[in-house]
């Protein structure tokens, strides 16, 4: 059974989910009840309302009020605030207090229309400051105001600082699972890995955002790769094809595009694979792990080998010509020149020793026993 502080705490705990699951904003007829469809101001989570549904109300702090705060409010909308409020989607919110607060962070009073410093999720109006002009908007705005807006899906962003209007914002974090795509002159939140697209590599990442990384990128990109993948293990691009050169694996595993006369300088320790449709590949003869390109293909090398002829086709195995210094040619493989050719393991050989060191060591005994014993005898 339970005890009575348990009991309290049980129902302290349901009355607290049942406060925190509470409407924000209901729509419908009569006293604090917001128009139809303008619950549609998204705050921390919570729905707020953008046009009551009463005539003498007007949304303060997102909620249909008949007190107005000294607000100039008509028409059950806000159109501008005093000095402690901001002006935000057809309300006025209180500075330094909830829902506000996670728009405009002052927590002192300011001047009219001013907000110095806006919340995460939230980018500074460049617009000229007004009572009736919102200072924040939202990074997923897609409608904005005086021409700024933000970018659909977007949840962090920056804008220029300087006084403007016609500027969209540069998103640098999207809403999860989306994946935030930077090109030249734009940025945008894909839904997929795959919307990315050629020319990029889905990065995944729970603390800084999913992302589409270039596969040219300058810190993590291969120079003169046209379609690529991730390899998060290493946090590094992997090219599975090159705009016109040749795909080359380096010693570390990773990628390289090289041009076609510095695929072999030494001389038959690579083959060349040219396809221009799934990428030009140049493929060393020792790596048996091999080159998959943007079709998935393998071209493969064998271990151990020094030099080797390309194989007729994808299907074909690579024949070694000639292995590397330890290795043995056997039938175009290469063989450790000290690996075991009994077809024995590992463990059979560790107990053949064992039985042949315990019958030597008996048969030690037993000499011992015979001379010394027959011996005194």
């Amino acid at each position: 059974m339970l005890n009575t502080f348990t009991l309290a705490s049980l129902l302290a705990q349901l009355f607290l989910a049942a406060l925190s699951s509470e409407e924000t904003c209901t729509t419908g007829t009569g006293s604090t009840k917001c128009a139809e469809n303008m619950c549609n101001v998204w705050i921390g989570g919570q729905k707020y309302c953008s046009q009551c549904a009463e005539a003498g109300e007007a949304p303060i702090d997102g909620i249909c009020k008949s007190d107005k705060a000294g607000n100039t409010c008509d028409n059950k909308v806000c159109t501008s605030c005093v000095a402690g409020y901001f002006f935000y989607m057809g309300g006025c919110y209180k500075k330094g207090q909830a829902p506000g607060n996670a728009i405009c962070t002052d927590t002192e009073a300011g001047a009219v229309g001013v907000c110095t410093t806006c919340a995460a999720g939230y980018f500074k109006n460049p617009a000229t400051v007004a009572a009736g002009t919102p200072p924040c908007i939202a990074c997923n705005d897609t409608t904005g105001n005086s021409g700024n807006k933000g970018i659909d899906k977007c949840s962090t962003c920056t804008i220029e600082s300087s006084p403007n209007t016609g500027q969209t914002a540069k998103c640098t974090k999207c809403i999860a699972p989306n994946y935030l795509k930077v090109t030249s002159s734009t940025t945008q939140c894909v839904a997929t890995a795959n919307d990315c697209g050629d020319g990029y590599a889905a990065k995944q990442d729970t603390d800084n955002g999913n992302q589409c990384v270039s596969c040219e990128d300058t810190t993590k990109g291969v120079t003169g790769c046209a379609r690529c993948t991730y390899d998060s293990a290493n946090a590094r691009i992997q090219c599975t094809k090159c705009t016109t050169n040749y795909l080359k694996k380096k010693a570390d595993g990773s990628t390289e595009c090289v041009a076609e006369n510095q695929c072999d300088v030494s001389g038959s320790a690579y083959y060349k694979v040219s396809d221009a449709t799934k990428g030009n590949k140049c493929v060393s003869c020792s790596d048996a792990a091999g080159i998959t390109d943007a079709a998935g293909e393998t071209w493969k090398g064998v271990e151990g080998c020094a030099k080797c002829t390309k194989p007729a086709d994808i299907n074909t195995a690579t024949a070694c010509d000639e292995c590397s210094s330890g290795y043995t040619l056997e039938g175009g493989k290469c063989t450790s020149s000290s690996a075991n050719r009994s077809g024995l393991s590992t463990g059979a050989i560790a107990g053949i020793s064992v039985a042949a060191v315990v019958v030597v060591g008996g048969l030690v005994s037993f000499l011992c026993w015979w001379f010394v014993c027959r011996g005194k005898a």
